[in-house]
């Protein structure tokens, strides 16, 4: 098959400088930050597509876009040459180096290069070709962003619980029962320095340290974590326990505050002197409720008063400071009806980003299978993704899209297993609707078997089928 190179394709720009502080929820155009699955948002616009956002560190990322955007200055911005469009679209590059993201690695410095990936050989395919395979990654792609989406809702959800549930707890002091100083309420355990290696731990077996990163998106990360060097001591206060609530006292100013709660069991991790654990009283206040205080913007502004430092890019506050630091408390019956609808929400994203894990990888596939020249016809489409899209509550859903013999076959054998086969019965029972609806229209049968005194279910072969 013919080739190309990246660089025929496309051209590097000057290097953007605005820091990935700037983005927010709201705004008129996307903002590629590092860390972040789904790009953010600003009203600063940078650059015009079509574009390719490609990651300086690793973990590499790729994105692509038409329109105007802005990028953090963790990203180097390859803008389409006009002369292209003869040979090859813009996101057709796009999707080959997203299913190939090892080919934007140097393999020596580990580290990303504009000279290396110009050299990168793209397949050149007819333009028709181009645009068929475009239109199957972009109908999975969409369905990602649309799922990434619902997640970042979910997110915000949360914080608005959280204001729904007890008020702004600087605006609306009225609305608390009582205050009370920090230390009647909780126990703050101070970290330790442990000598670490700079890389994390490959199993839960070994000892490590957490790194602050695990905790400034406000949501415990685990895996942002450094191995022990060597066998050491390590003060039982140090090791992070399930209901922890997580502390940034040391940080920059925006940073510092950070709190995340550990919702899980968790083993041989340790606190550095940078991150406080703080174990609540379960009779006097909730750790998750305690946890969104933290995060309030209004009350964090007003904790950051305690803080201490002589440099605004590292702040800090000691033990004794926080101890002092006044926490409003509402009634406790109250508190555990907030966490357990966080704790529901929880779930629902924990289920919403295992989705969105097969989603990638069904597209990682997809993508392989036609840049090698598969037929777009035989590329299965995932049940899982499908059947995620049913609207319980909708009796009038289009059932279309399941009537695909692998498909439909995958449902059947999956089914008959029960629940083990599916990731929650919310799923189970989605399923079901759709092999009724399927049963209904005739498209699948059902006869009895009477030497293993059971129903088998099969596609109505008379019925016209999709391939």
């Amino acid at each position: 098959m013919e080739k190309i190179m990246f660089g025929e394709i496309f051209s590097f720009v000057p290097a953007p400088k605005i820091k990935a502080e700037k983005g927010r929820n709201r705004g008129k155009y996307p903002l590629y930050t590092t860390g972040q699955q789904f790009p953010q948002r600003t009203d600063q616009s940078m650059f015009n597509g079509p574009a390719l956002i490609i990651s300086k560190t690793v973990p590499v990322s790729i994105y692509y876009c038409n329109g105007s955007f802005s990028a953090s200055n963790d990203f180097m911005i390859a803008k389409a040459n006009r002369n292209c469009f003869t040979q090859v679209d813009p996101q057709y590059v796009y999707f080959y180096l997203l299913g190939n993201l090892s080919l934007l690695e140097h393999e020596e410095k580990k580290s990303f290069s504009r000279q290396s990936i110009q050299k990168i050989e793209i397949p050149l395919n007819s333009l028709e070709t181009q645009e068929r395979i475009i239109g199957t990654l972009h109908k999975i792609e969409t369905l990602i962003q649309k799922r990434g989406t619902n997640l970042l809702l979910v997110s915000e959800l949360k914080k608005v619980m959280f204001l729904n549930f007890f008020g702004d707890p600087v605006l609306d002091k009225g609305k608390f029962l009582f205050s009370t100083p920090f230390h009647n309420l909780v126990t703050i355990h101070g970290g330790g320095n442990y000598q670490t290696q700079n890389v994390p731990r490959e199993s839960k077996e070994q000892l490590a340290q957490l790194t602050q990163t695990a905790i400034t998106r406000r949501e415990f990360d685990p895996v942002q974590n450094k191995r022990f060097l060597h066998k050491q001591f390590v003060k039982d206060s140090h090791y992070i326990q399930k209901g922890d609530v997580l502390f940034s006292r040391k940080n920059s100013l925006k940073l510092i505050g950070s709190a995340a709660y550990v919702y899980d069991d968790i083993a041989n991790l340790t606190i550095p002197d940078t991150i406080f654990r703080i174990c609540c009283n379960p009779k006097k206040i909730s750790g998750v409720y305690l946890t969104y205080l933290l995060n309030d913007e209004n009350f964090n502004k007003q904790l950051r008063s305690y803080f201490g430092g002589t440099l605004p890019t590292m702040s800090s506050i000691t033990t004794k400071k926080l101890k002092q630091f006044i926490i409003p408390c509402p009634d406790l019956a109250l508190q555990h009806k907030f966490e357990k609808n966080i704790l529901f929400l929880r779930q629902m994203e924990d289920r919403m980003t295992k989705q969105l894990s097969r989603l990638r990888q069904f597209i990682s596939i997809a993508s392989n299978d036609l840049f090698s020249g598969k037929e777009i016809i035989h590329i299965k489409p995932d049940l899982n993704a499908l059947l995620a899209r049913i609207d319980p509550e909708n009796g009038n859903y289009d059932y279309s899209a399941f009537k695909d013999v692998p498909l439909v076959n995958e449902l059947i054998r999956k089914i008959s297993r029960e629940e083990e086969e599916f990731p929650d019965i919310d799923m189970y029972n989605r399923a079901q609707k759709v092999l009724f609806a399927l049963l209904k229209e005739g498209f699948v049968m059902q006869e009895y078997d009477p030497k293993k005194n059971k129903m088998n279910l099969h596609i109505n072969e008379t019925t016209e089928t999709y391939n």
